[in-house]
């Protein structure tokens, strides 16, 4: 019988499901742990000294755990573990659910669909893979370069059924059907979320370092009118500052990791290397441009190289759309500025979006009220005719 860790006996009740999304080095599933739904993300690497990819991966795990907001993905649990471990375990746990031996025991093979991956989280696909516990479909084998021990890291975090922001922008979730134009109190909401989630992480002194809608997923909320609220994922990249560092000031070496995804990195970060909480700001304004306009900049498809000299070398910024209202494109700009200290705090941001906020949802209400008084008034006099 296998001695377990407690880490290990943790995973014991662990149910993986169906596949919903994939990436290089990471497999995210939808699962069972403790009788409630969640999202298992397993990734594996090598087992190297620190400094290298894999210490990003143990940083994110780490992280993870120690974050509590409702506008961030909540990580209930982490492990690494060595994949000839894992492997053995997950036979030993299928030969005991099944009352057979680990050589006659087969895992079953992933439905189609969840080989192409689904990032609705809409959890309508069939429950196939119930009985399977760390099996190998679910941590795919990976070459080791000679000397070094193959490892996976398991991270299972809360489940957001709704899919990502940048899912919810594609399908138009943020256009009125009435005129196509942007539907701006769910903007503002969408955009409220994720900065009182960014706001957080920087006041405990973590810059996230990879911000974009693909990294906000939505949650069902009963008691909001969108029915979701936006919460932050994605910590593969963020760094932990000093916390005596300043806005502008704090510094690491990008040689030293890996790069997030560049259409969203300002230019100091491109040449220098300098990672501060600018960074997100800046960041944060290409997602307020994304969410106005429901599209994604560089969508002509140029390659890395030309966006990089692009943004770095000709300082390039989208345009700003000619019905943007006058308050938003100010904001929206001061985001991505050239020089970071001029960039606004998340404090800032959130003081003016609240603004902004406010003001839309009082420029509605005035609009409302012209054609409410005139329904009455056409009904009055519809009723002094009938007399």
């Amino acid at each position: 019988m296998l001695r377990l860790t407690p880490e290990e006996a943790m995973l014991r009740d662990l149910r993986i499901r169906r596949l919903l999304g994939r990436g290089i080095t990471a497999r995210v599933y939808k699962g069972r742990w403790n009788g409630v739904t969640v999202a298992v993300k397993i990734i594996e690497h090598s087992e190297r000294s620190p400094g290298t990819a894999s210490s990003g991966i143990l940083r994110e795990s780490l992280l993870a755990t120690q974050l509590s907001h409702p506008n961030i993905v909540q990580s209930y649990f982490t492990s690494t573990m060595t994949v000839s471990k894992r492997n053995a375990l997950a036979k030993a746990w299928l030969s005991a659910e099944a009352g057979t031996s680990p050589a006659t025991k087969q895992s079953p093979e992933p439905s189609s669909s969840a080989q192409k991956g689904d990032d609705n989280h809409d959890g309508n696909s069939s429950d196939s893979h119930t009985a399977v516990t760390m099996s190998s479909e679910m941590c795919w084998r990976r070459s080791a370069a000679p000397g070094l021990l193959a490892a996976a890291a398991w991270i299972i975090m809360e489940f957001c059924e709704k899919g990502s922001l940048e899912r919810a922008v594609s399908r138009g979730t943020f256009i009125r059907r009435e005129d196509r134009q942007p539907e701006m109190i769910g903007v503002y909401k969408a955009l409220l979320d994720t900065a009182s989630g960014l706001g957080y992480l920087h006041s405990i002194g973590v810059v996230h370092g990879d911000l974009k809608n693909a990294n906000v997923l939505l949650k069902g909320a009963s008691r909001d009118l969108r029915g979701f609220s936006c919460k932050i994922a994605g910590f593969g990249l963020s760094r932990v500052l000093d916390m005596d560092a300043t806005h502008d000031t704090d510094m690491i070496d990008i040689s030293t990791c890996k790069f997030g995804t560049i259409v969203h990195m300002p230019s100091e970060l491109l040449l220098t290397g300098r990672m501060t909480t600018a960074t997100d700001v800046y960041s944060f304004g290409l997602k307020m441009w994304e969410l106005f306009t429901s599209q994604r900049v560089f969508e002509q498809g140029l390659s890395i190289g030309q966006i990089f000299y692009t943004v770095a070398y000709q300082n390039w910024r989208p345009t700003v759309p000619p019905n943007c209202p006058p308050g938003y494109a100010e904001l929206m700009t001061a985001c991505w500025h050239q020089d970071p200290e001029q960039r606004p705090t998340v404090p800032q941001l959130l003081r003016s979006l609240q603004k902004l906020y406010v003001a839309e949802k009082q420029r509605m209400a005035a609009e409302r009220q012209p054609a409410a008084a005139g329904a009455q008034g056409a009904a009055g006099a519809g009723g002094e005719h009938g007399v």
